[in-house]
Protein backbone atom coordinates (compact mmCIF):
# COMPACT_ATOMS: atom_id res chain seq x y z
CA UNK A 1 0.00 0.00 0.00
CA UNK A 2 1.20 3.50 -0.75
CA UNK A 3 0.14 6.41 1.42
CA UNK A 4 0.46 9.97 0.17
CA UNK A 5 1.45 12.26 3.00
CA UNK A 6 2.46 15.84 3.61
CA UNK A 7 6.20 16.44 4.17
CA UNK A 8 5.55 18.19 7.50
CA UNK A 9 3.51 15.22 8.70
CA UNK A 10 6.26 12.81 7.68
CA UNK A 11 8.86 14.90 9.50
CA UNK A 12 6.65 14.85 12.59
CA UNK A 13 6.30 11.07 12.38
CA UNK A 14 10.06 10.70 12.10
CA UNK A 15 10.57 12.91 15.16
CA UNK A 16 7.91 11.27 17.32
CA UNK A 17 7.96 7.57 16.46
CA UNK A 18 11.11 7.05 14.37
CA UNK A 19 11.42 5.59 10.89
CA UNK A 20 11.36 1.91 11.91
CA UNK A 21 8.10 2.39 13.83
CA UNK A 22 6.06 4.51 11.42
CA UNK A 23 4.26 1.58 9.82
CA UNK A 24 3.30 0.01 13.17
CA UNK A 25 2.19 3.41 14.51
CA UNK A 26 -0.13 3.97 11.54
CA UNK A 27 -1.56 0.45 11.76
CA UNK A 28 -2.24 0.82 15.50
CA UNK A 29 -3.83 4.22 14.97
CA UNK A 30 -6.05 3.17 12.07
CA UNK A 31 -7.01 -0.28 13.39
CA UNK A 32 -9.63 1.01 15.83
CA UNK A 33 -11.32 2.96 13.04
CA UNK A 34 -11.31 0.14 10.51
CA UNK A 35 -11.98 -2.97 12.58
CA UNK A 36 -14.54 -3.28 15.33
CA UNK A 37 -12.00 -4.38 17.96
CA UNK A 38 -11.59 -1.25 20.07
CA UNK A 39 -13.98 -2.54 22.73
CA UNK A 40 -12.59 -6.06 22.52
CA UNK A 41 -9.16 -4.77 23.53
CA UNK A 42 -10.58 -2.87 26.48
CA UNK A 43 -12.53 -5.71 28.06
CA UNK A 44 -9.53 -7.79 29.18
CA UNK A 45 -7.96 -4.70 30.72
CA UNK A 46 -11.14 -3.91 32.62
CA UNK A 47 -11.49 -7.52 33.77
CA UNK A 48 -7.89 -7.49 35.00
CA UNK A 49 -8.66 -4.48 37.21
CA UNK A 50 -9.88 -6.55 40.16
CA UNK A 51 -10.56 -3.60 42.50
CA UNK A 52 -12.76 -1.90 39.87
CA UNK A 53 -14.59 -5.14 39.21
CA UNK A 54 -15.14 -5.81 42.92
CA UNK A 55 -16.48 -2.29 43.48
CA UNK A 56 -18.87 -2.55 40.50
CA UNK A 57 -20.15 -6.04 41.33
CA UNK A 58 -20.47 -5.23 45.03
CA UNK A 59 -22.97 -2.50 44.19
CA UNK A 60 -25.33 -4.89 42.37
CA UNK A 61 -28.49 -6.28 43.90
CA UNK A 62 -28.80 -10.07 44.23
CA UNK A 63 -31.18 -10.13 41.25
CA UNK A 64 -28.76 -8.17 39.08
CA UNK A 65 -25.85 -10.36 40.22
CA UNK A 66 -27.78 -13.49 39.16
CA UNK A 67 -28.46 -11.91 35.76
CA UNK A 68 -24.73 -11.16 35.35
CA UNK A 69 -23.82 -14.74 36.31
CA UNK A 70 -26.34 -16.14 33.82
CA UNK A 71 -25.03 -13.89 31.05
CA UNK A 72 -21.46 -14.99 31.75
CA UNK A 73 -22.46 -18.65 31.70
CA UNK A 74 -24.35 -18.23 28.44
CA UNK A 75 -21.46 -16.36 26.85
CA UNK A 76 -18.66 -18.68 27.92
CA UNK A 77 -20.38 -22.05 28.20
CA UNK A 78 -22.75 -22.04 25.23
CA UNK A 79 -20.90 -23.12 22.07
CA UNK A 80 -21.28 -20.83 19.09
Amino acid sequence: MTITRDEAMYAGLLDRVGKPCISRFIVDLVMAHVLDTALDDGYPAMAADKSRLKNRLGALSKTDMRAVEEAILLHFVTPE
